[in-house]
């Protein structure tokens, strides 16, 4: 990082702990949610299988299908 003389003299080491400070609290938090990127679709296409072993080929399957299909990014908006 390089910076100008006139800035070193305006800029407080606390400004820069706190700038660092919100940054590393971004990466811990994607860090924490990170695995949701593969484990959320096995754990949709193991339900829906699971939807489609137990009650079988017909109407109500496919619009559980849809209905989970559709309102899964919804769910994913509505959590932030």
């Amino acid at each position: 990082m390089r910076l100008k003389k006139y800035s070193l003299e305006e800029t407080t080491v606390g400004t820069v702990v706190n700038f660092l400070s919100g940054d590393m609290n971004k990466f811990d938090s994607l860090m924490t949610y990170l695995h949701y990127l593969w484990v959320a679709p096995i754990q949709l296409l193991l339900l829906l299988t699971l939807l489609w072993v137990h009650i079988g080929i017909g109407k109500s399957s496919i619009a559980g299908i849809i209905f989970i299909l559709f309102f899964a990014p919804i769910q994913g908006k509505l959590e932030t």
